[in-house]
């Protein structure tokens, strides 16, 4: 596969329609003036910072793609979790595997949605003005952690990280973000589901060599096992549509994660619990 420009093109846009891009409004619903003038603090005030969590995600996952794209071009990589994570591993993959990332995200974190769907405050015997304070109070916790990292990696706010993403010159092989915060559970359903189709019509466009899906904390065993063997249609959730495909079309399909290496002593770990394998 030769990365065509005018495909990044169409899927950016199709991103862009879908309400998915973080080319313009990254992670966070900044329509929302509460999120937008935390947002405009924090971009003044949070200092640079990766935790262990972050830096050695990176290393797991330039490992993972390094060795797989190590002697091919037109290989497509997922890479699913929370977006400091994976942010560091992308301007090295850049140069190492001529990669162009594309950012994404299933859900825009607004107060609403955390109010509603954040199990801890749903349930909470509080008043709807209680439940925004404490959504928006997690939300700035998300932004702080955030802008921590992007500044880590020399930059004044994630817009600025996002839009430099761009200047990858002929790449190789792409990379797609379908990233999420920490707010692990909220990046489910419809949404999560829409976003998948988004990401298979491009697959389904171009001529791909490989697929690399990296998902944080995944069982890249079990997770080799369940695609080999096939699961039922009560079983499927968004990305098996992709596994599917590649395994009809006889496309190469390999599996990695990240987050492990920092949680080296924990059994259980997102999304053991949440994900069927």
């Amino acid at each position: 596969m030769v990365v065509n420009q005018s495909d990044i093109s169409l899927l950016e846009r199709e991103l862009q329609e879908g309400g998915f891009s973080n080319l313009d409004n990254s992670l966070f619903d900044l329509t929302d003036e509460r999120l937008r003038l935390a947002y405009q603090e924090l971009k003044t005030t949070t200092k640079p910072e990766a935790y262990s969590r972050d830096t050695t995600s990176w290393d797991e996952i330039r490992e993972f793609v390094g060795a797989h794209t190590y002697h091919t071009s037109g290989t497509i990589i997922i890479v699913s979790g929370a977006a400091p994570h994976i942010w560091g591993a992308i301007p090295d993959l850049e140069k190492m595997v001529g990669a162009r990332y594309i950012s994404a995200t299933s859900h825009k974190l607004g107060v609403d949605l955390v109010a509603n769907e954040d199990l801890m405050i749903k349930f909470d015997n509080e008043t709807p003005e209680q439940k925004s304070r404490k959504a928006l109070d997690k939300i700035q916790v998300q932004m702080r952690r955030a802008l921590g990292v992007v500044k880590s990696l020399g930059y004044d706010t994630i817009e600025d990280y996002i839009a430099d993403r761009n200047n990858a010159q002929n790449p190789r092989n792409v990379i797609l973000g379908a990233e999420e915060t920490g707010l692990h559970g909220l990046y489910l359903g419809k949404r999560d589901e829409q976003l998948h189709k988004v990401l298979f019509s491009f697959i389904k466009k171009v001529k791909t060599t490989s697929i690399l899906y990296i998902h944080e904390d995944l069982n890249v065993e079990n997770m080799r096992r369940t695609f080999e063997k096939g699961s039922s249609i009560r079983d499927k959730i968004p990305r098996d549509e992709i596994f599917d495909y590649a395994k009809t079309k006889s496309i190469p399909i390999e599996f990695g994660a990240f987050g492990h290496r920092d949680r080296k002593d924990y059994e259980i770990d997102f999304p053991l619990s949440k994900l069927r394998f």
